[in-house]
């Protein structure tokens, strides 16, 4: 047997309302292979409440829904296929068999009107009649085919319909019955029927011994009345309806002459059966008390007033394109008509209508009918209503923007091209995640980029950005990105900090990434470039801050940012090409910020704080002046094996991050460093003389820090 995998499948093609034959139909309806044909018989009257005719009859409705299960094997265990599924008519969107199963037969159960309400178990259901859209009516159908095979549903009746005719009768003259009232019940306010039935929804069968509530039916004016009750026993003798006329009131009594001719045997509603009770109102002649009479009565089954057939088809015409217009249509009916281009071999889709007939779901993938599909093009322009989308992926999501949907195309690994419309301000957390051959996407209205929006979107090149002003993590994460400009930018890899660094930063990993222009940016974010190996050109003639591991392990060969006065922890660590460096407003330096750089000889930096473990692994470091520098961490130099020059001429005393004044181990410790003291040239300011007041002092010509230098000149 194949999977049964069926997703949420929907939709009936429109019901005439018509009688036709199945030739006459197959001739009309050019089936998709493999579709399922129905043909579907309605049998008695009565079937919607609204649209009687004259006699009574009754016929489905292009807005009728009916609830569906199929399944395989016994009903007591059945194995689903779909539950409750939804099909309705002015629908064409196929129901498979290769959907199905391909070797078992396979169960259909339909049930009319469809029951929206949750069923924990479709084997028990407790049918209230009274409570159900004031239908108060259920119809079941049931049959078995093997694939290819026609099914015909013939819905029954499940309820019982119960049909009071009211007359007045001798001594009644002038009487208005017209404006009598008929409930169920007795003149002692004890109700008789009861309302809760048992249904099993996928046989049909009633359970006439479980009963709930107690129910009081009246009808709304006229004297006669025309209810659907739950099947139960009645006791012969029992009161059983109240009739009022006016202010006076008599009561009928369940009658003995209905039953058999045990008088306790009970009088039964049968489902599917019907009984017509003609009653009389008359005067006593002898003593003059009017009376209740039964002048005559019928049971029969619930039919007798005729039939409609209609032929029904669940799978209408292949598809032709992928144009989905989802105007008035359920999300499941959307995405069985997306699912049943799909099938016919359509990749290229056009939606038109509300964003809220797709059905998204954020992460609930289940019902996402593009997640993880062949899909090639996406032409949204005609989507409308969009809503406020999450685009920071947290537990309470930011949703102010409007915009794709989150999650709403992950994983379309063969989607190339998506065209929005202009009322999109906004991209989704996850939107577009894992499409890797997107390589064209109209971005020039969008405001906001969402959390790993366009995440392994490697062959997404180019992109018009001109109008985003918000990146948030992992947004473009390892995308094919060449060249960015970012014009209205003023906050990117928003949402990770130093606390949550695991997350990736808005363009880590952009491998392909040569040149970022962003001129009005002033705080880069963390992480925001960090892996791009190939960046090589950067122009922030506003930014003020670059936030740790901001341009780890890229291309950088030169920096010039001349409004920079904060640089975070790790920030340029592995930038293995970078040999010139100027940051002329810099105040504050992090630990390994130039960690790796390999290739960088001289350099100096004018911030006054200055971060534990500056520049490990800086082998080819020679020179290196910190003129501003007061507050220093750890082993700064440790690893520069090379350097031969060190500057350090602020004015007063020199302490490290605990505010004690710095020793021996502030630039490396003469046993585990490979800096060496005495290869190194040392020029400080001149308040470092042994008669000088800045702390600490040098002890001699050449003695500094308890260290011997090659030698210490003063400024």
């Amino acid at each position: 047997m194949k999977a049964m995998k069926l997703i949420t499948a929907l939709g009936l093609a429109t019901l005439a309302l018509t009688a036709c034959t199945n030739e006459d139909e197959m001739r009309n309806n050019t089936l998709p292979e493999g579709a399922v044909h129905l043909t579907a018989q309605i049998e008695g009257v009565q079937t919607r409440a609204p649209l009687l005719d004259a006699d009574g009859k009754g016929s489905f409705d292009p807005a009728d829904e009916w609830g569906m299960y199929t399944f395989t094997g016994d009903a007591t265990s059945p194995a689903y296929s779909n539950e409750n599924i939804a099909y309705k008519a002015d629908n064409s969107s196929p129901l498979y068999w290769e959907d199905l199963s391909e070797t078992e037969a396979v169960t259909f159960s339909a049930h009319y009107p469809r029951i929206t309400e949750a069923i924990a178990n479709p084997a028990a259901y407790m049918h209230t009649p009274l409570e159900w859209n004031k239908t108060d009516d259920l119809l079941h159908a049931t049959a078995t085919a093997s694939k290819g095979g026609t099914v015909a549903l013939t819905f029954k009746h499940l309820m019982h319909r119960l049909i009071i005719k009211l007359t007045a009768g001798e001594g009644m003259t002038g009487t208005n019955l017209t404006t009598a009232l008929i409930n169920s019940a007795g003149k002692n306010g004890d109700y008789t029927m009861y309302g809760d039935v048992e249904v099993n929804l996928l046989t049909g069968e009633v359970n006439y011994g479980r009963h709930g509530s107690l129910i009081q039916l009246t009808n709304a004016s006229s004297g006669n009345a025309d209810w659907k009750v739950a099947p139960q026993d009645l006791r012969a003798g029992a009161e059983w309806l109240r009739i009022m006329v006016g202010e006076d009131m008599w009561c009928y009594n369940v009658p003995d002459n209905l039953n058999s001719s045990n008088p306790d045997h009970p009088t039964r509603l049968e489902s599917g059966k019907q009984l017509t009770l003609n009653l009389t109102l008359k005067k006593n002649q002898q003593t003059g008390q009017t009376e209740v009479e039964l002048s005559g009565s019928d049971i029969s089954g619930w039919g007798n007033g005729g039939t409609i057939t209609d032929d029904v088809v669940i799978g209408g015409d292949t598809p032709a394109d992928g144009n989905i217009n989802m105007i008035g249509k359920t999300a499941e009916e959307v995405k069985a008509a997306i699912k049943a281009a799909f099938d016919a071999g359509i990749t290229e889709f056009t939606l038109t209508g509300p964003i809220a007939n797709l059905g998204l779901s954020g992460a609930n993938l289940s019902v996402n009918p593009f997640y993880n599909t062949a899909v090639t093009k996406l032409d949204l322009s005609g989507v409308t209503d969009w809503e406020p989308v999450d685009i920071d992926g947290s537990a309470n999501p930011t949703k102010t923007v409007i915009g794709v949907p989150e999650y709403a195309f992950l994983s379309c690994s063969d989607l190339k091209t998506v065209i929005l419309p202009e009322q999109v301000k906004a991209i989704g957390t996850n939107a577009f995640s894992y499409c890797s051959l997107l390589s064209e996407i109209n971005l020039k209205n969008v405001t906001h980029i969402g959390k790993r929006a366009f995440m392994d979107c490697s062959a997404l090149e180019e992109v018009d950005m001109s109008e985003v002003t918000t990146i948030y993590e992992g947004a473009f994460w390892r995308a094919g990105l060449v060249a960015l400009s970012l014009p209205q930018a003023t906050s990117i890899s928003e949402g990770i900090t130093d606390g949550n660094s695991g997350n990736a930063g808005s363009f880590a990993s952009c491998q392909s990434l040569v040149s970022v222009e962003a001129p009005l940016l002033t705080n880069t974010g963390y992480l925001s470039f960090a892996g791009c190996t190939a960046l090589k050109i950067v122009k922030m003639p506003e930014l003020t801050e670059i936030n740790e591991n901001a341009f780890f392990n890229t291309g950088l060969e030169s920096i010039n940012l001349g409004k920079v006065t904060t640089v975070g922890k790790q920030a340029f660590e592995r930038c293995e090409k970078l040999t010139e460096v100027e940051l002329p407003s810099l105040a504050t330096i992090g630990e390994q910020a130039f960690k790796g750089c390999i290739e960088l000889v001289e350099i100096e930096l004018p911030a006054t704080t200055i971060g534990s473990f500056l520049f490990p692994g800086c082998t080819k470091l020679t020179t290196l002046s910190l003129p501003n520098a007061k507050t220093f961490g750890y082993s700064i130099v440790a690893d520069c094996s090379l350097l031969t020059n060190l500057k350090l001429t602020a004015a007063g005393s020199l302490v490290n991050v605990a505010g004690e004044v710095i020793n021996e181990g502030t630039f490396g410790a003469p046993s585990s460093s490979n800096f060496k003291y005495s290869n190194c040239a040392l020029v400080l300011n001149a308040d470092k003389k042994q008669t000088g007041k800045g702390s600490p002092t040098v002890t001699d010509a050449t003695t500094w820090l308890g260290n011997t230098w090659k030698g210490i000149a003063f400024e």
